[in-house]
């Protein structure tokens, strides 16, 4: 390994901290199974002026992913499934349209996001409180989007289905049994599974979202992710996660305890498909692909493993560089933040020998804004070609609930303003485009979008139905069908 250390690491972690506007953020750095760096900076709560330190719990969103995939892992050793073998022997609760995919489909397909599914966020978005067997049950209503195996798709949902096969194979609900084979053996005594777990431990982050205009940072509602848990649900803090590190730099051993045998480990982190995720590149990153709850890259000639996290007002980063047997974590208490990206990278490099050789703040904070830019630019356009005319109905017309089955209802209501109707559990104000046609400008994980709602006329004249365009083409707008008034 080049002879680098973290000399101006955590002048530079605050440099970049204030340079883009966040929160709070915590660091920890491990090397040789060894914690060489585990700091806070910046606050956890800004108005109180409560300092970040290494001990406060925040979401790792995604990261928890990985968590799952272990487990899944761990299942595989002890015999209880095989993830090359056809699912609907351990899940027939599980199934698709497409017919490829009901017939052959493995737990590796789900671990590495190439079922043919788009994300279909909105199926829990819309139904916070349906159960994990419910929601798996779900997916079989779900269009897909590509043929079985045919390309990388995000999927959260193949995730709370890998977290409900682990509670079919083991009677243990997903969290319980995380617990107690994960982070048990670890020490991670503090990390939960939600973030009203989290706020009674007491050093818990605040959340926050920063405006990209004013750089001001406003506070917002955590993200409630239930029977989505295993694909997104983990609140740990940075001195527990040090311990998560030490277990994947040690292929599968912690503290002489062998949890994962050292031949299934390798296949966490072997690239099983192609993916792309962000709009930008760098000459020091090339794409190898993902493998089971993992990203896999390589970084500067050497294997780089990670997985970021992104839920509302958090943004978090786990990557580790096993030829190098050094790792690294970064979380943030504001949403959609570069900073977790860039700590990685500047991490890695003064470990490497590479410090200050590229300004990652600058570079990424750049990238992200115009990513950001480019988004806005097009809604611009998209305005330009807006029609001058309004709806011609009573706003309580378009007032009522609607069903869609497996969306389950969204209510309508309408402001007063009579420019606006209200729904999607009242999270959202969608605004009168033209005709019958609303917009609303929505935030979910890191993608933001604008979502059209298409109300339908039927033969009486009356609404009859609306349509949402959540998924894009050859997916089809979703419909929910209007109730009658009881």
């Amino acid at each position: 390994m080049p002879n680098g250390s973290l000399t101006g690491f955590k002048e530079k972690c605050q440099v970049n901290l204030d340079k883009l506007h966040q929160a709070g953020m915590s660091v920890s750095v491990v090397k040789d199974d060894k914690v060489i760096f585990c700091e806070g900076f910046g606050f956890r709560d800004v108005d109180q002026k409560l300092n970040m330190n290494e001990k406060t719990l925040l979401p790792i969103g995604s990261a928890t992913k990985s968590f799952t995939a272990s487990g899944v892992l761990m299942l595989q050793d002890e015999g209880l499934v095989d993830i090359d073998k056809p699912l609907h022997d351990y899940m027939p609760e599980l199934v698709f349209q497409d017919h490829a995919a009901n017939a052959e489909i493995t737990a590796r397909d789900l671990l590495c996001h190439r079922t043919g599914l788009p994300r279909h966020d909105y199926l829990w978005v819309l139904r916070p409180n349906i159960g994990r067997r419910e929601l798996v049950e779900s997916i079989r209503k779900l269009e897909p989007s590509a043929p079985f195996r045919s390309r990388w798709q995000y999927n959260n949902l193949m995730f709370a289905s890998a977290g409900y096969l682990i509670e079919k194979l083991t009677g243990t609900r997903w969290e319980d049994w995380t617990r107690e084979r994960i982070f048990e053996p670890l020490g991670m005594k503090r990390a939960t599974f939600n973030c009203e777990d989290s706020v009674i431990d007491g050093n818990f982050a605040l959340a926050y979202q920063r405006d990209s205009k004013t750089h001001d940072l406003n506070p917002v509602t955590y993200s409630r992710v239930t029977a989505n848990g295993p694909a997104g649900s983990i609140n740990a803090s940075a001195d527990e996660l040090t311990r998560w590190l030490r277990f994947n730099l040690g292929k599968g051993t912690f503290g002489g305890d062998e949890l994962l045998k050292a031949a299934t480990f390798p296949q966490l982190t072997s690239p099983n498909i192609a993916y792309t995720l962000y709009p930008w590149e760098y000459p020091e990153t090339l794409s190898m692909g993902y493998g089971l709850g993992w990203f896999v890259d390589c970084y500067r000639g050497k294997t780089l493993v990670w997985h970021g996290g992104n839920v509302n007002g958090s943004t978090a980063m786990v990557a580790f560089m096993p030829e190098l047997n050094i790792g690294m974590t970064s979380q943030v208490n504001t949403g959609g933040s570069a900073l977790p990206i860039a700590t990685m990278y500047d991490a890695f490099d003064r470990l490497m020998g590479y410090a200050d050789a590229k300004d990652w703040g600058e570079e990424i904070g750049k990238a992200m804004d115009a990513f950001r830019g480019k988004a806005e630019e097009e809604r611009k356009n998209k305005a330009d070609k807006r029609k001058p005319t309004r709806t011609a109905r009573e706003f309580s017309d378009f007032e009522g609930t609607y069903r869609n089955d497996p969306y389950g209802t969204v209510k309508v209501q309408a402001k007063d303003d009579q420019q606006t109707i209200v729904l999607l559990e009242g999270r959202h104000e969608f605004e009168n485009w033209h005709y019958d046609v609303f917009s609303a400008h929505i935030k979910l994980e890191m993608s933001e979008t604008d979502v059209e709602v298409n109300f339908l006329t039927g033969q009486s004249g009356d609404i009859e139905a609306l349509e949402i365009q959540v998924e894009g083409p050859p997916v089809k707008p979703i419909r929910f069908n209007k109730e009658a008034k009881q």
